[in-house]
């Protein structure tokens, strides 16, 4: 069995007759319309986030083009005074969850930023 993705977009109405015909010729449909994007996971990041420029840290990630930030929550106390964010990631596949987790370990560790992992795996 050989797995395959597609990507469509359809006139309207159009998708129940496409499916059925699919079906027909004993191809399974898994999924339809659901997010690209299908792992989750958020870290804590603490350091001098702003003055690291937190906005290389996102890109390096996002340029993957398997991986995105998709949330980001900043609390900075004081401007002399580390900060603090909480970062969501989501990702294509698991594997490239973990790239995405070793691109910012990586990050984290030349701009000198703590990185608190989730407990439980990827």
């Amino acid at each position: 069995m050989l797995d395959v993705q597609i990507v469509l977009e359809l006139p309207e109405g159009r998708l129940e007759k496409l499916l059925a015909l699919l079906r027909q010729q004993g191809v399974k449909v898994v999924r339809i319309g659901e997010e690209r994007l299908l792992y989750e996971c958020t870290l804590i990041m603490i350091g001098h986030l702003m003055h690291t420029d937190i906005s290389d840290t996102v890109d390096q990630i996002d340029t993957t083009g398997s991986a995105e930030v998709t949330e980001l929550s900043l609390v900075m106390p004081a401007i002399d005074s580390p900060s603090s964010a909480r970062i969501t990631i989501r990702s294509t596949t698991r594997t490239e969850m973990e790239r995405a987790i070793r691109i910012l370990r990586r990050v984290a560790e030349q701009k000198n930023i703590l990185i608190i992992e989730p407990l439980e795996s990827v």
